[in-house]
């Protein structure tokens, strides 16, 4: 914002004030100094807010070993439908228990269902036990995961993909 003496005018951005918006008076130098001074700390203020809103994300990296089915490669299992897949899931966080989503897609990748089990962390381990009533895609993945998660918290796991068979 600028004062214009020789117009009596406080210019901003692309607007020019001809007299004081708040009081209806006319500007002195001393009042247009006193507002520009005042919307500049406003503005200061509000950045100021913006920045400690920012929120710090904590990455947590989870080791996920699968018991059951026929591993492929290590992140890819064949399994049964209804066959119990056994988990023990590691992670450096404090005790904790969050719904963790399995979804089922399409071969596009398009999620058709989703079922959630829990996962309770105590001393930085879980064991988790879940299994398919259906045929078909299965996978874990951070990117459900995380939807799940609080907003300062993400899960770091590779995708686990499950072919469940009848």
């Amino acid at each position: 914002m600028l004062y214009n003496a020789d117009k009596n005018t406080v210019m901003g951005d692309r607007i020019i004030f001809p007299h004081h918006p708040e009081t209806g008076e006319p500007w002195t130098a001393d009042s247009a100094q006193a507002y520009i001074e005042a919307i500049q700390e406003q503005a200061k203020q509000a950045q100021q807010a913006t920045v400690e809103e920012e929120v710090e994300i904590t990455e947590i990296p989870l080791t996920v070993s699968i018991e059951g089915g026929q591993s492929l490669d290590g992140k890819r299992f064949n399994v049964q439908t209804d066959e119990i897949i056994q988990a023990t899931v590691k992670a450096q966080m404090p005790d904790n228990v969050f719904a963790m989503p399995i979804v089922k897609t399409d071969i596009t990748g398009k999620v058709i269902d989703t079922i959630y089990t829990r996962v309770a962390f105590v001393n930085g381990s879980a064991n988790i036990s879940f299994k398919f009533s259906t045929s078909g895609r299965w996978v874990i993945d951070q990117a459900f995961i995380n939807q799940e998660m609080p907003e300062n918290t993400h899960m770091k796991v590779d995708t686990l993909t499950f072919i469940c068979m009848e």
